[in-house]
């Protein structure tokens, strides 16, 4: 396995709160996918576009740009790697819903619909890992989305869930 490769799936382990026996699988997903070098400025995906892939940021950091209402590009976020996006108009077959363009230099791993859908339903370690790794970064994305909503809203901060919440989250379900 490649060093970009075992570096983003611990990093991506770690911060997904996902058993570290998952490493190793996910590191071999990653080299199931297609990379690529990217220079700064490329346009790795656009806000409209067909979801048609996952997107793996293995180094390097991505900009985040979306239109607002007159269609104006604003920029969202900037991601720095490891991390994974494109994932949520994939699952939910839907048109991109951000612009996302190299900021530096980045290597980007990607898998196609195909490939997504396969590992969806593989039963052994690989597919346990993915799918562990896509669930917990969607509910991380509706966090942050839900967080910000109340934040624009003015409407009372709830409490956040505890590190002991997403433990025992994780336990009970025995490792799916």
């Amino acid at each position: 396995m490649t060093v970009p490769a075992i570096l983003a799936s611990k990093v991506l382990v770690q911060r997904h709160r996902i058993h570290p026996k998952h490493v190793e699988p996910l590191a071999a997903v990653f080299e199931r996918c297609h990379t690529q070098t990217m220079p700064p400025g490329r346009t790795i995906c656009d806000e409209g576009g067909q979801a048609s892939e996952l997107f793996i940021l293995l180094s390097g950091r991505v900009i985040v740009k979306k239109k607002d209402y007159q269609g104006v590009s604003k920029q969202l976020a900037t991601m720095k790697a490891p991390s994974i996006f494109g994932h949520m108009a994939l699952v939910g077959q839907t048109l991109r819903t951000a612009t996302c363009i190299t900021d530096t230099e980045c290597q980007v791993a990607w898998l196609d619909r195909r490939l997504f859908e396969t590992l969806m339903g593989e039963l052994g370690e690989q597919g346990k890992a993915f799918r562990w790794l896509i669930v917990s970064s969607m509910l991380m994305q509706h966090g942050k989305a839900s967080r910000e909503i109340r934040r624009l809203t003015g409407q009372a901060h709830h409490p956040q869930i505890e590190d002991d919440d997403i433990d025992g989250l994780t336990a009970s379900l025995h490792g799916w």
